[in-house]
């Protein structure tokens, strides 16, 4: 039976991400085996007041964000450094 794991990994920035991937065997775009989002950076909420006006702006949060979702294999060694474990993840695979 064909199992999907996804995998949610931060890095410095959109080169180190494409570097570090293709680096360590995976496939900038998607494939049979694996699916990849390139979420970039994420950015906060931001908080307003009743009438709408923005008390705290949105920020962006740092770092490069990338989801990665494989099937019947296990993360490569070179990415568990950029492993993120978000309670509620940004974006999902659908």
């Amino acid at each position: 039976m064909d199992e999907f794991v996804n995998h949610y990994l931060k890095f410095p920035d959109e080169a180190a991400a494409a570097y570090t991937l293709d680096a360590a065997g995976i496939a900038l775009t998607p494939a049979l085996d694996q699916d990849i989002d390139f979420v970039g950076t994420i950015w906060s909420t931001a908080v307003l007041d009743g009438d709408g006006d923005v008390i705290v702006p949105a920020a962006a949060m740092a770092g490069w964000h990338v989801n990665l979702r494989l099937r019947n294999t296990d993360l490569p060694t070179a990415l568990v450094p950029f492993c993120q474990f978000p309670t509620t993840p940004f974006r999902r695979f659908a």
